[in-house]
């Protein structure tokens, strides 16, 4: 008798709950959600390329970027990005856009690696895909499990990340050799973190390919 009410229950719940297909395609008819209005370039055929997976679909992403911002000076005060690029910049940018600081606010240089979130269909395939981007080079990606059907795999690397002060107001705070330094070395670990990416497309082109094979 119990095992009945379990079943009756289970499909219950099965005829609440939509296919992952179908919530696939509900997730890319609206796929990008960003304040830009686009995906970033430099991570798109990832992008496509897990998507065209049958068990997978991306539900957000960042390729990396190299930003200035300004932090927020109170509370009810949201900080705001004065500069935001997905390619390498050049310091005359980055000084250039300093320019636009309020004053004595702090100002952040940072660069942030790639981030991608992928529902999964269930727990294998998202092994599966775990692996793949560890293999690729993103060690600090993880598999999230809560009380939702859900299951969310987050694709990430924390190596080529950088956070230091860069300005009072419009006041530069680093020395100059510094800055030129520092914008080599964020140009340097974008390229790092597009090789990350790159990797992780061939490694998801080769299980394709043997799946099919």
């Amino acid at each position: 008798m119990g095992d009945a009410v379990e079943g009756q229950r289970a499909a219950r719940q099965s005829r609440r709950q939509p296919s992952f297909q179908n919530a696939k395609a509900l997730v890319l008819a609206r796929l990008d959600k960003s304040p830009k209005g686009s995906l970033d370039a430099p991570i798109l055929p990832l992008i496509h390329a897990i998507n065209q997976a049958d068990r997978y679909v991306t539900t957000s992403s960042c390729s990396g970027r190299i930003v200035l911002f300004e932090k927020a000076s109170a509370p009810k005060i949201p900080g705001r990005f004065l500069l935001v690029s997905h390619d390498s910049v050049s310091c005359d940018a980055c000084t250039v856009a300093l320019d636009a600081a309020s004053d004595g606010a702090d100002v952040a240089f940072k660069c942030e690696p790639p981030i991608l979130h992928v529902w999964c269909e269930n727990i294998e395939a998202a092994v599966r895909l775990l692996q793949l981007s560890v293999r690729a080079g993103f060690r600090e990606s993880g598999i999230g499990l809560s009380g939702s059907p859900k299951v969310m795999l987050a694709i990430r690397t924390t190596a080529s990340a950088l956070e230091l002060p860069f300005g009072c107001g419009r006041e530069l705070l680093l020395p100059q050799p510094y800055v030129s330094r520092l914008v080599e070395l964020a140009n340097s670990n974008l390229q790092a973190n597009q090789a990350k990416t790159d990797r992780l497309l061939s490694e998801l082109s080769a299980a394709a390919a043997a799946d099919q094979g």
